[in-house]
């Protein structure tokens, strides 16, 4: 490349500020490595071999210094081409390494077998020297050094340094602190991992349900402010106790009260509450109204049909069942295919005698029988609204629909008692006789290949 620097090329504004640019990119090229990716590599080496390459129309050539050249030419282009043919081979052969093989397969070792087999070790530490500021392998190392016995906090704090603001880390860096039994260290690591990231609030939870920590100590490593809201929410969805979950409900809502899933979980209470005969709304019935649709209007989220099923349940509750069934009826065409919107309005179609309860049914049926699976799942909760309704006949066919969709114990188990209910007890022992069947381990083949079990 010593010819750029020609009288000829510094002359030449054009080739000048293209050699310049050049000088600059591979300097910057230092401390960004843009070289790394290929097409800014091929457009220095074009560019470099335009200034290479022709001489202008005002530049003499001398013929013989060509053809003395040209030998030289032939070899290095000869040369060239050899190492293309042996590398082209061995690259596609070998590969390169890379993070996301090597995360892989030291991942599938870890999981393989606990402690970590010696392959696991020697195989991080080449990743570890390979790709120094990769956080993800020294977090592998402090689940592996956790589960063999060992000191793991090195390399959990390792991983922290490369990244501190990884939430994951933090979570590991709360298992590490608990084995070590500082416990409240433990519940400031995964406070601290909820602040980065609220949506680890369900993996945050589990952990504490592992510790067996009390709903008070999983309450207190709840963050402060809005990024507390989702586990506070998490935790209100898992317990039983209604008072617990309405006042944790209500923590929720004065850190975001935007949440819309809050609201919408109070709203399932306050109806669960507005069904009784006596409680807290049989005394303010109108103060119980007005809070339901407050909590309704709020938990109404776009592309959800969850505000109108409260909506219509809301009808029921006040005794508007025909109302709540039109309701629920021209509501459910705005979410097509919505499978829970179309139970809320077999349900009330139900409660109401409706002569449009088939239409109402037929519908569901048509959207939740798409896979088996589901279609399994669609009719065992309509066999559930009818049993419950005294229907065992309609019950039963939902029941046989599913079993014949989805032949497992729990569906057969149901055309069982269906069939009791009915009096029928051919059908109730042979369903019996195929829940035996479905409990009974599988034997592994005993014939030769091809045969049908």
């Amino acid at each position: 490349l010593a010819p750029l620097l020609s009288r000829r090329t510094l002359e030449s504004p054009t080739r000048c500020c293209a050699l310049i640019g050049c000088a600059v990119l591979l300097l910057q090229n230092l401390a960004d490595l843009g070289l790394e990716l290929p097409a800014v590599a091929a457009m220095l080496c074009m560019v470099l071999g335009a200034l290479r390459g022709a001489p202008g129309q005002d530049e003499d050539v001398d013929p013989s210094a060509s053809e003395a050249a040209s030998p030289r030419r032939d070899g290095l282009l000869m040369a060239a081409c050899t190492l293309t043919v042996v590398c082209v081979p061995l690259a596609v052969g070998y590969g390169a390494e890379s993070t996301v093989r090597l995360r892989r397969e030291l991942y599938d070792l870890l999981a393989s077998t606990q402690p970590p087999p010696a392959g696991f070790w020697f195989k991080l530490e080449g990743a570890v020297r390979a790709y120094p500021a990769e956080p993800y392998f020294p977090l592998l190392g402090s689940y592996g050094a956790l589960a063999a016995g060992k000191n793991a906090l090195p390399w959990v704090a390792r991983a922290l340094e490369r990244h501190p603001q990884h939430a994951p880390s933090h979570l590991q860096l709360a298992r590490v602190l608990r084995a070590q039994g500082a416990g409240s260290q433990a519940l400031g690591a995964i406070r601290r991992s909820l602040e980065l990231d609220p949506t680890s609030a369900p993996a945050a939870f589990e952990l504490g349900r592992q510790w067996g920590l009390s709903p008070a100590a999983l309450e207190a490593a709840a963050p402060l402010g809005r990024a507390g809201a989702p586990f506070l929410l998490l935790l209100a969805e898992r317990t039983n106790d209604i008072t617990v979950r309405e006042r944790l409900l209500e923590e929720t809502l004065a850190r975001d009260p935007d949440a819309a899933d809050a609201h919408h979980r109070l709203a399932l209470d306050l109806l669960h509450e507005a069904a009784r005969p006596t409680g807290p709304c049989a005394a303010d019935r109108d103060r119980c109204w007005a809070r339901l649709n407050e909590h309704i209007r709020k938990a109404a989220v776009a592309g959800n049909s969850r505000a109108v099923v409260l909506e219509g349940r809301l009808l029921a509750a006040r005794g508007e069942n025909e109302r709540a069934e039109k309701y629920l009826e021209d509501g459910c065409q705005e979410f097509p295919g919505d499978l829970k919107c179309l139970r809320a309005w077999v349900s009330i179609a139900l409660s109401n005698q409706s002569p449009r309860l088939q239409e109402a049914v037929n519908a569901l049926v048509a959207s939740g029988c798409r896979t088996a699976d589901v279609c399994a799942q669609t009719h065992m909760s309509l066999g559930a609204l009818f049993s419950n309704a005294g229907r065992w006949h309609n019950a039963l066919s939902h029941f046989q629909h599913a079993a014949r969709e989805a032949p497992t114990t729990e569906t057969w188990q149901a055309v069982a008692r269906a069939a009791e209910h009915l009096g029928d007890e051919p059908l109730a022992r042979d369903a019996r006789r195929r829940v035996g069947l479905f409990a009974q381990p599988s034997a592994p083949p005993s014939g030769g290949a091809g045969v049908n079990h």
